[in-house]
């Protein structure tokens, strides 16, 4: 469960949300739909698909997470990552301090948050958006294929590496050669 708030008039960049706290709640991974949040849709269209409830704007979610860590001093052995699998646009803080956004629809949202986490009861807030996107239209947010959800659909893990973790990994084929080169970063912490 995490705390909940809608914003279809899109103010809570500029009214910094982030800082406030949210009387509402609602299950993750899941839509706002699904939870029955925004505005009930009582015409059902044909020919395409319709939400039951109708939510386009900016949607706020909110947790405090409990690190399982004893002493602060641990947090400086790790590094810590929040994964947001099958949503929009996302925004991403931590005790208020913004880490940036991604905008892409086929792959995961990724956040390094080792930077910012300065306790071990950090207040986690992500704000997704379906409205705004760089290429209006298109399957991805169509009727005819699927609605126009808010929310986070797939996994949405907190992972903690200690020491060192493969950070990137890229393969080239070369079909001439018959052979593939493979290039592996590896971070140490």
């Amino acid at each position: 469960m995490w705390q909940f708030r809608l914003d279809p008039e899109k103010k809570g960049i500029t009214c910094h949300y982030e800082n406030e706290s949210f009387t509402d709640t609602i299950r993750l991974p899941g839509t706002v739909s699904e939870a029955q949040k925004g505005t009930p849709q009582n015409l059902r269209e044909t020919g395409f698909l319709t939400d039951p409830y109708r939510m386009e704007g900016y949607c706020w979610y909110q947790k405090t997470v409990d690190l399982p860590l004893e002493h602060i001093e641990e947090l400086f052995n790790w590094q810590i990552f929040l994964s947001l699998e099958r949503t929009r646009i996302s925004y991403l803080w931590v005790d208020g301090t913004p880490l940036g956004s991604f905008d892409s629809f086929v792959s995961t949202h990724r956040y390094d948050l080792t930077p910012y986490i300065h306790s071990l009861h950090p207040v986690i807030t992500i704000m997704v958006s379906n409205t705004g996107y760089k290429v209006p239209g298109g399957h991805l947010t169509s009727a005819d294929t699927q609605t126009n959800w808010n929310g986070i659909l797939g996994d949405l893990t907190l992972s903690c590496y200690k020491g060192f973790h493969i950070s990137h990994a890229d393969a080239v084929s070369n079909v001439t050669d018959s052979c593939i080169a493979l290039s592996v970063a590896v971070k140490f912490f």
